[in-house]
């Protein structure tokens, strides 16, 4: 690209830019060929043109501006590239609007959009040529989750419950990310056991990751309202999240021998999976508690994902959720394993092996040499 003014518009999108939309685009395209899950009742119904149109759009622009560096009319194609990709930003709001007209969405769609802005300001300065790519690459995984999350009934509670209604009992965790307390929530039908986590407890300077972590998971229990064997959404919002506390012992503590809590815990999985949510967090122990009776229950909601089809992505997830529960009925009750379910935990998928090449050592870099955290820190469990 060209240098000059931050004021200037780019001539044409830089090559890896380009082929990064492109790459979007494809994706997403390949998400809406996939089979969708049924929409809830009441929730606002999907656009699938308008989402094509979107990523068509998309793809014009990445083509153009590829064509364009290759010396191939440049100047011909430089504003049908501006043009593309502001139509697709503007079918994206538009999209967004009419899949969750109530949740947010518009806001998110905000950020975005000035990701791309923002993105094409700075690729006409030479000097900020890098921060054009990671803005870029910023926006591009903001569309495929707009590609890959469907409008649920309603959005999450909003802050219904004051502060004060809520009286901490115990700690039952405490990191980087905030505070976990058991305690009693006065509703106007009676007190009742809740947990809040507090992600405004934490360090100033990690509560937006915080904030959006506790976001996801009341996304996530919003969806799942009504489903057994899982914490029910109380509030969100004014720093925190209220959930109903579940009754029941860490898996590790519990220490279980009973293959039914296992073939019970697998149709609690296909449950989440039916409606097209992800744990991706059971490889944790301490995420599975055993109730009372002996039922299987999951917690630890904060990088669960919303689904909007069932696309190769979800199906890999769902994957990685029932091979990590087996690793637990391994180490618990290996007798009861089956051959099926020896040869599923031996099947590590894709997912799984860059995890483990690339994601895990950045992650544990960050989380306990930069962060000081580790997982099980304070023993403590969140109901």
């Amino acid at each position: 690209m060209r240098g000059g003014t931050l004021a200037a518009v780019p001539d044409v999108l830089h090559p890896s830019t380009g082929a990064l939309l492109v790459a979007v685009a494809f994706v997403g395209l390949g998400r809406l060929r996939s089979a969708r899950f049924r929409a809830a009742p009441g929730g606002a119904p999907p656009a699938p043109r308008l989402e094509a149109a979107v990523f068509v759009a998309l793809a014009a622009a990445g083509l153009a501006s590829l064509v364009a560096h290759r010396g191939l009319a440049g100047a011909a194609l430089e504003p049908a590239s501006r043009a593309a990709l502001a139509g697709a930003v503007a079918g994206w709001a538009l999209a967004t609007w009419r899949r969750a007209p109530r949740a947010g969405g518009v806001g998110e769609l905000a950020g975005a959009g000035a990701c791309l802005a923002l993105a094409l300001a700075l690729g006409a300065a030479g000097a900020l040529h890098a921060v054009e790519h990671v803005l870029t690459a910023a926006a591009g995984v903001l569309l495929l989750g707009f590609a890959g999350e469907r409008a649920d009934p309603r959005p999450a509670r909003r802050a219904s419950f004051p502060r004060s209604a809520f009286a901490a009992k115990r700690v039952l965790k405490a990191d980087v990310f905030g505070r976990i307390e058991e305690g009693e929530l006065a509703t106007p039908a009676g007190t009742v056991r809740a947990v809040r986590r507090d992600f405004r407890a934490g360090p100033l300077w990690l509560r937006p990751l915080a904030a959006v972590l506790a976001r996801r998971e009341a996304r996530a229990l919003a969806r799942l309202e009504g489903a057994d064997g899982v914490p029910r959404l109380l509030d969100a919002g004014d720093g925190a999240l209220l959930r109903s506390y579940v009754e029941g012992r860490p898996l590790p503590d519990a220490g279980t021998r009973d293959p039914a809590y296992f073939d019970a815990a697998r149709g609690l999985l296909r449950r989440l999976h039916a409606v097209g949510l992800t744990h991706n967090d059971t490889h944790k122990p301490q995420n599975w508690l055993v109730t009372p009776e002996g039922r299987p229950a999951l917690v630890d909601f904060q990088l669960a994902i919303r689904h909007a089809a069932r696309t190769r992505w979800f199906r890999a997830c769902a994957h990685e959720d029932v091979r990590h529960l087996l690793k637990h009925k391994r180490r618990f009750c290996p007798a009861a394993l089956t051959a099926r379910e020896r040869a599923l935990l031996e099947r590590r998928l894709w997912v799984a092996r860059a995890w483990m090449a690339l994601g895990k050592p950045v992650y544990v870099l960050v989380t306990r040499r930069v962060l000081g955290w580790r997982d099980a820190e304070g023993r403590g469990v969140p109901r």
